[in-house]
């Protein structure tokens, strides 16, 4: 028989002991949303109040950032972003979408595709690596640009008619610190 035999009583338990190193969550931050918004921004900026905020409690933690929600447009395109701001030192953009041979197309995470069609839910994930110290609270938003400025509805179907073929949905804004 090989390996400790504390370890093999303890798995049989049920417990298992980490093994150090990082990847442990470390505490969950959540905005959550039940009514219905509308997104006309027609240049980036907050899109309705989708905000949360962390403060980190160790070094070196990378922040899981989870978007989730459902939305609909009339038409046009709508863009979304993630904004990233460190203890009040002003916004930037998480680098959470594709650059690679940008040529005139613009970085997004989530658009809709227009006349009715972008209609369900909608979720992104993105492990992003702040530079920050122990005392820095780290505030992410959700931003919109809708290019053709057309109305673009979260948590809602586009006509909204109280029909059992309509829907609702909640939306969701999570900042998890992931430790070192």
């Amino acid at each position: 028989m090989s390996g400790i035999v504390g370890d093999n009583t303890a798995r049989a338990s049920g417990v298992i002991a980490s093994a150090g190193g990082g990847g442990k969550i470390l505490q969950m931050q959540q905005f959550t949303k039940t009514t219905a918004a509308t997104a006309g921004n027609t240049s980036w900026a907050q899109f309705s109040d989708f905000e949360v905020e962390i403060t980190p409690i160790a070094a070196g933690s990378q922040i899981m950032l989870v978007t989730h929600f459902g939305g609909t447009g009339g038409g046009g395109k709508a863009g979304f972003k993630i904004a990233e701001d460190i203890n009040g030192g002003g916004y930037s953009y998480v680098p959470f979408y594709g650059t690679g041979s940008m040529g005139n197309r613009r970085p997004i995470w989530w658009e809709n595709f227009g006349e009715n069609q972008a209609r369900g839910a909608q979720t992104a994930i993105y492990l992003h690596t702040p530079s920050y110290t122990l005392t820095d609270v780290l505030t992410y938003q959700v931003h919109n640009e809708n290019t053709s400025g057309m109305t673009f509805y979260i948590g809602r179907d586009l006509t909204d008619d109280n029909y059992d073929t309509r829907w609702r949905s909640a939306q969701v804004f999570q900042a998890w610190e992931i430790g070192a």
